[in-house]
């Protein structure tokens, strides 16, 4: 993972799910597609999911409970976060996020950690909530 930080902000406008993806993937930002600021600003999903399969790889998505993840996947994923700047706004953020299993050394027994590893936004917010996560994983096909 490298740090690759956002370049546009607000929304609609703001890039961070381009620099998370960049950061993940360790590329410059202007190799990944900023998915977020196409009309209808609400497929943006869909295109990331379509661009990721061109790259041999997929999307793994979870929405988090007052429990915490229903399922995880060990390792980096992009968090979708609510900041005191976003919150305002009514729109989330994304930052790079990490999962810890029970089974990792360090992690509380029974239980599934996260944590923020990057945030894109030059100047980092405090995170109020941690809403949904998403990885980016191989494409078996």
């Amino acid at each position: 993972m490298i740090e690759v930080y956002q370049t546009k902000f607000g929304h609609p406008g703001g890039n961070c799910l381009q620099a998370c993806v960049a950061s993940l993937m360790e590329r410059e930002l202007d190799q990944i597609p900023d998915f977020a600021n196409v009309e209808p600003y609400s497929g943006w999903y869909g295109r990331f999911c379509e661009w990721l399969f061109t790259q041999e790889l997929g999307a793994a998505y979870a929405v988090l409970s007052p429990l915490g993840l229903p399922t995880a996947i060990p390792g980096w994923c992009i968090l979708g976060v609510k900041t005191a700047l976003s919150k305002e706004s009514g729109w989330g953020h994304a930052v790079v996020g990490e999962v810890v299993m029970e089974d990792s050394p360090g992690a509380e027994p029974g239980k599934v950690d996260f944590g923020v590893v990057f945030d894109p936004h030059p100047e980092s917010q405090e995170i109020i909530e941690v809403l949904d996560a998403t990885w980016i994983v191989r494409n078996a096909t």
